[in-house]
């Protein structure tokens, strides 16, 4: 069996704020969030981030999203430099590699109800026709194991791990999935 190549790649990788303190006397200390992290996620490969409060988790997941600009290291994806990307590629990779929060109480607008959620990355993206996203967005509630039923319900008539599948299920943005 061939093994994929790597979608989304990162070597050596190293973040630092500067933090300020002091109200007369401004002292500035680096924080290095990132120090020398290097991972490697395939085509169709999910992982998760996992360790204590404060130990660059989020801040890890924004820079592989470019949300963040990173210090050092080399960023790839599809075996290119991020850094090289035109805004077209930088969008198309921004829709293929997502993260979901690890808090479903404050990751889903408790205004909306659950089919808009799910639907509005396909409506920002312009994928399909919207009998089409009515369709995906009726069989990604399936697949995550809810109901058609629960597309018109609101986030707080779910519980935490409902609320995390939909927050996944509202992360896949492709019309050709399902």
């Amino acid at each position: 069996m061939k093994t994929k190549n790597p979608i989304l790649e990162a070597k050596n990788i190293n973040k630092t704020y500067l933090q300020t303190s002091g109200f007369f006397v401004k002292r500035h200390t680096k924080i290095k969030a990132l120090n020398d992290v290097s991972l490697s996620i395939r085509e169709g490969q999910t992982i998760a981030l996992v360790g204590e409060s404060g130990s660059g988790k989020s801040t890890l997941a924004r820079c592989l999203l470019q949300l963040q600009t990173i210090d050092s290291g080399i960023l790839m994806f599809n075996g290119k430099d991020v850094h090289s990307l035109n805004l077209r590629e930088l969008k198309s990779m921004q829709r293929e590699v997502q993260m979901v929060f690890q808090d479903p109480y404050a990751s889903l607008n408790p205004r909306m109800k659950v089919k808009d959620i799910i639907e509005e990355g396909l409506v920002i993206h312009k994928v399909g026709t919207t009998i089409e996203r009515e369709k995906k967005v009726t069989a990604m509630i399936k697949r995550v194991g809810l109901s058609r039923s629960d597309l018109v319900k609101y986030p707080h008539e779910f519980s935490g791990g409902q609320r995390q599948r939909i927050g996944i299920d509202r992360k896949s943005t492709r019309l050709n999935s399902s």
